[in-house]
């Protein structure tokens, strides 16, 4: 019930309300900037949301977990052995972080579902209503996500050129909310569990 309950509220908060809000109230028929005005509120709700939980006692010391497993990450990649010493060095800001791919996601929703929408229109017609439109946005999330998937690697491929540093800072800076420093026995755990997956 509690994860019926959370998609629902996922669905209606970030998906849903920025729909309606757009058709119903401000009335944005173009594709394009209907897209970027819903897109921009759904990462505004989201930031709101990140910096809300982020001030619960136990979602600070996941998050404090979330810049451990980043150090055993880095520390891995660079070939060290997983000790704290060696791990305490490296950020808890990661480029294939998982709060970066987020980000993506909603950033490509606004492109692909500009396109997507501009079609339906031209070639079906305008939507009935939200609820159309929104399943249509629902049936292009698994293209979303593995666009988005894809984008991060080459980032991460490419993160010394220039112009891939300057469009991956967004992401890092997001993850300054969704990561914070760990402690040693934190860092224990990342390193142990690592270890385990390896």
């Amino acid at each position: 019930m509690s994860l019926i309950l959370g998609l629902a509220i996922s669905l209606g908060l970030f998906m849903y309300a920025p729909m309606w809000l757009f058709t119903k109230v401000f009335h944005i028929d173009n594709s394009l900037y209907f897209n970027a005005a819903s897109g921009a509120l759904r990462i505004t709700l989201f930031l709101i949301y990140l910096l809300a939980i982020s001030l619960l006692k136990d979602i600070r010391r996941l998050f404090e977990y979330h810049g451990a497993e980043h150090k055993a990450i880095f520390t891995f990649e660079d070939g060290k052995d997983l000790t704290y010493e060696n791990m305490k060095s490296y950020t808890t800001v990661h480029p294939r972080c998982g709060t970066s791919f987020l980000l993506l996601v909603l950033l490509i929703c606004i492109f692909l579902f500009s396109i997507i929408d501009a079609l339906f229109v031209t070639y079906i017609g305008a939507y009935p209503n939200v609820l159309s439109r929104l399943l249509v946005h629902l049936i292009l999330i698994p293209i979303v996500s593995g666009t988005s998937y894809e984008v991060l690697k080459l980032s991460d491929r490419y993160q010394h050129l220039p112009l891939v540093k300057i469009l991956i800072q967004p992401g890092l800076w997001l993850q300054k909310i969704t990561t914070k420093e760990p402690d040693e026995k934190q860092l224990e755990v990342a390193s142990i569990a690592l270890r385990a997956a390896l």
